[in-house]
């Protein structure tokens, strides 16, 4: 059993924050040798975001998982958010609701990507493994949910009674700006995530 599922965190209405904003400008940036680089769709002002991004480490994941306010926590990887976010409400026998307007991308003009097509391919296989989880989502919420993220950053499960310790920690490592839920937990319905 991973780390932190061995925490007990069954309840309802713990709140789910995400460190860090959503990133498919990377996965243009990896394309760069097939072509879409030279076909003009990345942005000149965007060449460095994503770099940026990955070259951060999360710093603040030790300090957070010694919260007593924290009750999981875990990286976006691979499976995008909506994976691990589906495997932290199985995990606890809960479902997850998800405000789509919170979460955090690393740029508005991020669908100009994705109407230009530059999703990976590893999103659509995302999709496919657990989409039958997922309550219905439009196009550009998958691409952007399921993206399979090489820095994607932590998926934070806290407390809402003991918000004030967890801000506390992200104001001394200078995430202020990732204060804000971007759902929470409920009792397991029909749908393991559903986003609104």
């Amino acid at each position: 059993m991973p780390h932190w599922l061995a925490r007990s965190w069954r309840k309802r209405g713990l709140v789910a924050c995400l460190l860090w904003p959503l990133s498919l400008v990377y996965r243009v940036l990896s394309w760069l040798h097939h072509g879409l680089y030279r076909a003009g769709i990345l942005k000149t002002e965007h060449q460095n975001l994503a770099a940026n991004q990955m070259m951060e480490l999360n710093k603040v994941g030790q300090a957070l998982g010694e919260l007593s306010a924290v009750t999981a926590l875990t990286d976006v990887t691979g499976f995008g958010l909506l994976g691990h976010l589906t495997e932290m409400a199985e995990g606890s026998n809960l479902s997850a609701v998800i405000n789509f307007d919170a979460v955090p991308i690393i740029t508005p003009e991020i669908y100009d990507y994705i109407q230009q097509g530059a999703i990976p391919g590893g999103t659509t296989r995302n999709r496919e493994s657990y989409e039958h989880k997922i309550g219905s989502l439009t196009a550009s919420q998958w691409a952007i949910l399921a993206d399979p993220q090489t820095s994607g950053g932590l998926l934070v499960s806290v407390n809402p009674n003991q918000t004030e310790q967890f801000i506390e920690v992200l104001k001394k490592y200078d995430l202020q700006n990732f204060t804000t839920p971007i759902g929470y937990f409920t009792k397991k319905g029909l749908k393991v995530v559903s986003v609104k």
